[in-house]
């Protein structure tokens, strides 16, 4: 079975051991039940989530929390009874959890399986482009060095600036819209310059909401942003905010637009972080969005290939 199949197969298990509380519910809040799919859970986070033990948090409260998920699902299924006529017998939910718990146990895929297998195909890449590698060609020209932003009227930056901040929050903070984003940034950069708006949108950011940290990607994917702001490694700034925050919808733009932004500003691959860095991020979401972790280590192998600049 492919590695992706099992990372696939794996969150189908999850979804699974997820409903089984809840239909237990629909007949009713039964704390025996609560206690065996309680361990359930507990197995699930310990032996196929977290295998190792390794966990973000201590292990009492993650145990605590799996329980209170527990008891919150058989809650709802409790209150989703009051409706519903239909309930499967406990013996039944609770063989599907167990064979799902064990099921996932089997598939599911070890870290130092996945780390030994990016292991060798980088070292096979690495081999084919040894022996296929041509004559070196001789080096480019050096890209002249942008000129510096004009000179701002302190009084024009700072209205500029206020406008910045009114628009954005104006917008959602969950699902602001790339486009009004833009919108929002766009005059700012031309009244008050790349590294005053960069200055605003960094100390917003802070906050953490998530409309604050797609704003920096929107700033990142201006090319006028990357030719003004040389050398201050704008992506990897904008990536190490996303990434403390662990925001798969702000990682996932930030991939997407990352690729444009080496398309079409040449010599901007130094700005990006390191690729283990962007690998080690990805790896947090191998089994939670497998469709993120392919982009993160996508770009990763562009960056490490060296195919980072346009052409």
């Amino acid at each position: 079975m492919s590695l992706h199949m099992r990372l696939r197969l794996t969150t189908i298990l999850g979804s699974i051991v997820l409903v089984t509380p809840f239909a237990a519910g629909l007949g009713g809040f039964d704390p025996v039940l609560w206690i065996v799919f309680w361990a359930v859970f507990a197995l699930w986070f310990l032996g196929v989530q977290a295998p190792g033990g390794e966990t973000p948090m201590p292990l009492a409260a993650a145990l605590l929390a799996q329980g209170a998920v527990v008891a919150l699902l058989m809650g709802l299924g409790h209150a989703a009874g009051m409706w519903a006529d239909a309930v499967l017998p406990a013996w039944l939910l609770i063989a599907v959890a167990v064979g799902a718990l064990l099921l996932g146990r089997l598939i599911r895929v070890p870290p130092e399986e996945l780390a030994a297998l990016v292991r060798a195909s980088q070292g096979g890449a690495e081999k084919l482009e040894d022996a296929a590698a041509p004559e070196p060609e001789p080096e480019p020209e050096p890209e002249p060095e942008p000129e510096p932003d004009a000179t701002f009227d302190p009084a024009e930056q700072h209205a500029a600036l206020e406008a910045l901040a009114e628009q954005l929050d104006a917008l959602d903070r969950t699902a602001p819209g790339y486009h009004a984003l833009v919108e929002a940034i766009t005059p700012a950069l031309e009244a008050a310059g790349a590294e005053a708006v960069a200055d605003t949108l960094f100390r917003r950011a802070d906050a953490a909401p998530v409309r604050d940290r797609m704003a920096l990607v929107a700033l990142m994917a201006d090319p006028h942003a990357s030719h003004a702001l040389p050398g201050q490694k704008l992506a990897a700034r904008v990536f190490d905010v996303i990434a403390a925050e662990d925001c798969e919808a702000s990682l996932a733009l930030w991939a997407m637009k990352a690729d444009g932004v080496l398309d079409l500003v040449p010599g901007v691959a130094a700005d990006f972080p390191a690729p283990d860095r962007i690998d080690r991020v990805a790896d947090r979401y191998v089994i939670e969005d497998a469709d993120l972790c392919e982009a993160l280590e996508a770009l990763a192998a562009r960056l490490r290939s060296g195919d980072g600049a346009a052409a």
